[in-house]
């Protein structure tokens, strides 16, 4: 089989299956070289104070070897959005019924996943780069509407990826139930 045929099959699944752990791992080492700058866009469903952040970069500007670290991690934050995006739309391409085995709602649910996947890589990208631009201005300290676009910009991102990989979640149960349903 070759092209559309071996991946209607099931034959991409070990591609995204590696995609995944990739995603997964390489968060996990970025977590683990920069925690507290990880730590802080992790966790931040509805933002972030303006001055925990003010605080974080004066750290940063005192502490060359976090700082360095930090940069790492942004280089690594480059290949992460795009790579956790196209794993959450081939999720949801497998259980939508496009890849895999069909639910009741596919094409709207697929359509949501999409979306929700393409908006959080587009959020993440905007949120690097303003962060970004935050860190290679030190020691200046940046003004409060420019933390707290930032803060937002995070939170649309999580909010984000987290409805995305909620439907494939629902995706997956659906799919399990319909396949002990039939038989």
């Amino acid at each position: 089989m070759t092209g559309l045929g071996w991946m209607l099959s099931g034959g991409w699944m070990p591609a995204l299956w590696l995609a995944t752990a990739a995603s997964l791992l390489l968060a996990t080492y970025m977590r683990l070289l920069a925690p507290s700058f990880t730590a802080l866009q992790a966790h931040s469903f509805f933002g972030y104070h303006v001055r925990r952040m003010k605080k974080m970069l004066k750290v940063l500007h005192g502490d060359r070897e976090r700082l360095a670290r930090v940069n790492r991690v942004r280089r690594l934050d480059h290949v992460l959005p795009a790579l956790t995006g196209l794993t959450l739309i081939g999720w949801s391409l497998h259980f939508s019924g496009i890849l895999g085995a069909g639910h009741v709602l596919p094409r709207l649910l697929l359509s949501a996943a999409v979306l929700a996947s393409l908006l959080a890589v587009a959020f993440d990208y905007v949120e690097n780069a303003r962060l970004g631009a935050m860190i290679d201005a030190l020691p200046a300290e940046p003004g409060d509407a420019a933390v707290r676009m930032v803060s937002r910009l995070t939170a649309l991102k999580l909010w984000s990826y987290s409805v995305a990989a909620g439907i494939v979640l629902v995706d997956a149960c659906m799919l399990v139930y319909l396949r002990s349903a039939a038989g």
